[in-house]
């Protein structure tokens, strides 16, 4: 999919990837999870080590890569898995880099909070800081959650609200105050905060608070989707190669010692200003009230993940093929944003659209049918509303004098997430 080709009606399509991307996916391809959540964790990995000390000049602004990366999928779909392939790669290079590289925290969903400085400050150790309102300093942090609902519990609003706004620290570069539940305050100096967590779209309905969503945090994430995973019998044999495994290592190592200064070729920045000054403004009329504050953050997710394209190409000049790289990450990125804010926006019937999807993906089923499969979670007349809301949304046909309900293809797969 070419840079600024209309991200609702275009599929992505990769004609070309960065070194470290295209690696890190060939060493997962023969795993169960699925491709979205591989390209999530790869880009999440590369955030981390690109660091506060790179970054994209963009005009008089410093624009820093770090990135909040969810891959979304129904249970038992391998997200966690995917978090663990990459993070069994990033543990190896942390302990290569000596210290060029900070180590995540421990899985967050542990309740266990151990927080690094940048590489001009000692190390300070930060238990249930977050959480427990505990007093320390703290400038850099790779946060892993493959249990969002562990992290975020009863719909924590000062998590929420923490998370909110030291990822936009990373932008200022300046010194970032927090307020303990005792009064007493900690400085976070130039922060730079990379998120990656899972969750199931439900979860995220139920317990996120709704000033998640209307306060912009959830539109700061990139959002990966899938509705399934693959099926591998032995899925990690035939992918654990020594020669791969330690390229990707010693990239990362490579790139977490940089500190450049990222510039654009003319052409990317002809490219881009074309688009940014004409096109952009479209989807943001799109009428789409869900998707409106998560598409107003899209040119400054394209400038992050082409310099991060670039870095992982060995490159300091952002091309025309980083940025065509990043419109289709972005392109994915749509897609799971689009399926999971429907969710934690607060829309009740996001569950019931994409049961009666799922049921009639396969083969055609009468509406009297799916009312009584259903009847535990919705009355019958929720149910047929809501078969005569996707509808009217071309996601299905129904037929009132058959009582027929048919999945319409293609539309059906991609609400579900399918490819």
């Amino acid at each position: 999919m070419d840079f600024g080709a209309d991200l609702r009606k275009n599929k992505p399509e990769f004609d070309w990837m960065p070194q470290f991307i295209q690696r890190y996916l060939d060493y997962c391809q023969d795993t169960e999870p699925a491709f979205q959540h591989h390209l999530g964790v790869g880009l999440a990995l590369l955030s981390q080590c690109a660091g506060g000390l790179s970054y994209v000049l963009y005009g008089h602004k410093h624009v820093h890569m770090n990135l909040y990366v969810g891959l979304i999928a129904p249970s038992g779909a391998r997200k966690t898995e995917a978090i663990r392939i990459g993070m069994e790669l990033y543990g190896e290079a942390v302990e290569k880099a000596q210290g060029f590289l900070k180590p995540p925290l421990p899985d967050i969903s542990s309740n266990v909070a151990i927080m690094q400085t940048c590489d001009f400050h000692k190390q300070e150790r930060l238990v249930r800081a977050v959480i427990d309102g505990s007093e320390e300093v703290f400038t850099s942090v790779f946060i892993v959650a493959s249990e969002f609902s562990s992290f975020v519990r009863n719909r924590d609003r000062d998590m929420i609200t923490f998370l909110t706004n030291i990822f936009d620290g990373a932008v200022a570069r300046d010194e970032f105050s927090y307020k303990t539940q005792l009064g007493g305050y900690f400085r976070i100096l130039n922060p730079y905060a990379v998120l990656l967590m899972a969750s199931t779209p439900e979860w995220l309905s139920q317990a996120l608070p709704k000033q998640s969503f209307q306060g912009g945090f959830l539109n700061r994430f990139l959002f990966f989707f899938s509705a399934r995973h693959q099926v591998k019998a032995f899925p990690l044999e035939d992918q654990l190669s020594a020669d791969l495994r330690a390229k990707l290592v010693d990239q990362m190592v490579r790139i977490g010692q940089l500190h450049v200064r990222i510039r654009w070729s003319e052409e990317a920045k002809s490219l881009f200003r074309a688009w940014y000054e004409t096109e952009s403004q479209a989807l943001l009329d799109s009428g789409d009230p869900i998707m409106s504050s998560w598409l107003a953050r899209l040119a400054i997710f394209i400038i992050k993940i082409a310099g991060l394209s670039a870095l992982a190409d060995n490159r300091i000049e952002i091309s025309r093929a980083d940025l065509r790289f990043a419109w289709n990450v972005m392109g994915y990125a749509y897609q799971g944003a689009k399926r999971t804010l429907r969710f934690a926006s607060g829309n009740a019937n996001a569950w019931l659209e994409t049961k009666i999807v799922e049921m009639t993906l396969s083969s055609p089923q009468k509406a009297a049918v799916i009312c009584i499969k259903l009847s535990g979670t919705a009355s019958a007349k929720e149910i047929r509303n809501t078969i005569m809301s996707l509808a009217e949304l071309g996601i299905i046909r129904y037929d009132p004098r058959t009582d027929l309900v048919v999945a319409l293809q293609p539309q059906a797969k991609e609400f579900l997430g399918l490819d």
